[in-house]
């Protein structure tokens, strides 16, 4: 195995963390990255990435920070643009090759443990991370995993996200959903923070030196993909009410449940042709569901959310400005947007209000009947 002293030697702790207890036989130290590459039984290499946090223990000569949190100088993170080799299908791995290094920008931190005179109850096992840019703008912000000792995450150079139409509402201090368009190279700061423990620490993020990068294509990208995410926002408040329509729905026959009479089956079967009508909707919105088919099934269905990915994809894909063929795709989309939000309104304005209207006047059972217990 892997044998670590932070104290010049006089005593060693094995590591364990991703390496396995094999035959190691010699160490090197890439000093320019300050990652240690180790050989193993089997003329196997274990690479382990920027050794400099444990640097910093061993030049303490092994003392424990006085902190409860304590982050390190991350390395520079390279937007590095990473494909496959030509003449090999992805799928099904035809190449025999070691992992590489992460994407994104490299983060260690160090949660102190718990000493015996600790009298706090409070358990953190998650910490928050938050980015911000060169203007102290917070850029994203997510929860991770925290365990005492030495802790690596990584930050995929993402912004904020945003929510996709039809993907459920987020619960108060809910992490943000999904990730926005990458940073343009920069120094950022990242503040990670641990119940009322915060650390911070600086980035340096460089574009992949193989790559023109310039800030005036970054902003005409930017600006198409905040214009496309203007609509995509409605599209996703639109979509809310409809799903608010069948959580309403769904309450009403739950209400209906013993109840007999005209009105009641009346009412069951306008919701059902209710729920038909949203389902026809959805379905013009998102597609087909492939699992009320059996076999194999695949549908080709051309949607709004098509529409709206096949936008987005021409924009984030290429590293050239947008073009008018770009345009004409985010045109089309901003189309299909407005069609599917005037099919809502003309839903909630409508069969939905009528329906709202029939539950109103219907009697419900809206409480069980006891009998006295003998």
């Amino acid at each position: 195995g892997l044998w670590i002293s932070y104290d010049n030697a006089k005593t060693f702790s094995q590591w364990t963390n991703g390496y396995p207890s094999v035959s190691t036989y010699d160490l090197a130290i890439q000093e320019r990255e300050a990652d240690l590459v180790i050989a193993t039984f089997g003329r196997a290499l274990w690479v382990m990435d920027d050794i400099r946090p444990l640097r910093t223990f061993a030049a303490a000569n092994g003392a424990v920070p006085t902190k409860k949190l304590t982050m390190f100088e991350p390395p520079v993170a390279y937007q590095a643009s990473v494909k496959n080799a030509p003449g090999y299908e992805w799928s099904t791995w035809g190449l025999y090759e070691g992992e590489n290094r992460r994407r994104g920008a490299m983060l260690s931190y160090f949660v102190k443990p718990a000493d015996s005179k600790d009298t706090s109850k409070q358990k953190m096992d998650s910490a928050w991370f938050k980015v911000f840019d060169e203007q102290n703008k917070q850029i994203r912000s997510y929860k991770v995993k925290a365990d005492t000792g030495f802790n690596r995450i990584y930050w995929g150079f993402e912004t904020k996200g945003n929510r996709r139409p039809g993907s459920p509402k987020p619960r108060p201090g809910a992490p943000e959903p999904f990730g926005g368009m990458d940073v343009f190279p920069g120094t950022y700061k990242v503040v990670v923070s641990l119940g009322k423990e915060a650390d911070s620490t600086m980035v340096v993020v460089k574009a992949d030196p193989r790559i023109e990068t310039k800030k005036e294509i970054y902003d005409a990208k930017k600006k198409m993909v905040d214009r496309l995410q203007m609509s995509s926002d409605k599209l996703t408040e639109a979509v809310d009410r409809i799903t608010e329509a069948e959580e309403a729905i769904a309450k009403v026959e739950n209400s209906l449940r013993g109840v007999e009479g005209k009105e009641a089956d009346s009412l069951r079967k306008t919701g059902t042709a209710i729920k038909a009508e949203i389902k026809k909707i959805r379905e013009s919105i998102f597609g087909r569901n492939a699992t009320d088919r059996q076999g194999i099934t695949r549908f080709a269905d051309i949607t709004t959310s098509s529409i709206l990915q096949n936008a987005s994809g021409e924009i984030m894909r290429k590293i050239a400005a947008p073009t008018t063929q770009t345009e004409r795709l985010v045109t089309d989309a901003e189309a299909a947007v407005k069609e599917s939000i005037k099919k809502i309104n003309e839903f909630i304005d409508g069969k939905w209000k009528a329906y709202r209207t029939q539950a109103e006047a219907t009697p419900m059972k809206l409480f069980k009947d006891y009998k006295p217990i003998e």
